[in-house]
């Protein structure tokens, strides 16, 4: 037992070693041909000197293996219902590209200029989106969950009916953004920015909203419960059957907000002593369309 329990020390003290060594010489930075090398990447990314010219070069490619494709400039590219999980996108130029259907799981687009391209029903689970530039994109159907979107641009853009539960939006724009109907259940979107967005219908329950610009927003029937939106900005929003059940608003500002008797909330929070308003047009069954604010 003594030399089975040094051998193991051993095994860990040579673990320890090496990852301190791979620490000391900057491994947290290696490229992403390292991070996602296999013996085939080797071979296609030192044969490559220059980024895919054509969409039919860059899936051949990553079929031999090859994952890097940062720096890419394809604009409007047409990569429809391509399969390229893990791929490195960092700092690509894709604007207008058409990847809808697209398998795009745990790849990295950060950085990477994808204005008005189209998204539509992509599979990008645990991707990265850091400081990404998707302002007018369509993302409808898309299914990001566990996606870092930090940072990212998105003003403008389509994510109806997308999947981004637990996803990371921390300090996005999503100004103008359409996400109705979308799951954002335990999402974060703390400092993000939904002034003017459209979130009806959507599943915004245990999120973390704090400090976050929600003024002039579509919330009519979202469901915030269990949310927390401390000193969150709600004012001017449509809060038409809304859930607030459980929700922590502490801070929150609703000066001009609209609700009604329908929007669910707890018994101890007055709505109308934060600065909301009691309007009738939240009573009506089209309330959106009674309210100025249809879609």
């Amino acid at each position: 037992m003594p030399r089975q329990h040094a051998a193991i020390g051993l095994a860990l003290l040579t673990r320890l070693t090496c990852a301190c060594a791979l620490v000391s010489s900057g491994c947290a930075s290696q490229t992403p041909e390292v991070l996602y090398a296999t013996a085939a990447s080797r071979k296609a990314v030192s044969a490559h000197d220059k980024s895919p010219a054509t969409a039919e070069e860059l899936v051949a490619r990553y079929a031999h293996g090859e994952r890097n494709f940062d720096g890419l400039r394809l604009p409007k590219v047409t990569l429809g219902d391509a399969k390229l999980p893990a791929a490195s996108f960092r700092q690509a130029h894709l604007q207008d590209a058409e990847l809808s259907a697209a398998l795009l799981d745990a790849a990295d687009f950060s950085r990477a200029d994808l204005q008005h391209a189209h998204l539509h029903a992509i599979s990008a689970v645990n991707t990265t989106w850091l400081n990404a530039r998707l302002a007018g994109a369509d993302l409808s159907e898309a299914v990001l969950s566990s996606s870092d979107f930090t940072g990212a641009s998105l003003e403008g853009a389509r994510l109806d009916v997308a999947n981004l539960q637990l996803a990371d939006l921390s300090g996005a724009n999503l100004r103008g953004s359409s996400l109705r109907y979308t799951a954002l259940h335990s999402a974060v979107l703390r400092e993000s920015d939904l002034s003017r967005a459209d979130l009806s219908f959507a599943i915004v329950s245990d999120a973390d909203l704090d400090e976050a610009n929600l003024s002039g927003a579509n919330l009519g029937t979202t469901d915030f419960g269990r949310s927390f939106l401390r000193d969150a900005n709600l004012s001017d929003t449509l809060l038409c059957q809304t859930i607030l059940t459980g929700a922590d608003l502490t801070g929150a500002k609703l000066q001009g907000a609209r609700y009604s008797a329908r929007t669910r909330r707890s018994p101890e929070l007055d709505l109308t002593a934060l600065g909301a308003v009691d309007d009738p047009c939240c009573y009506e069954k089209y309330y959106e369309k009674a309210c100025g604010r249809e879609p």
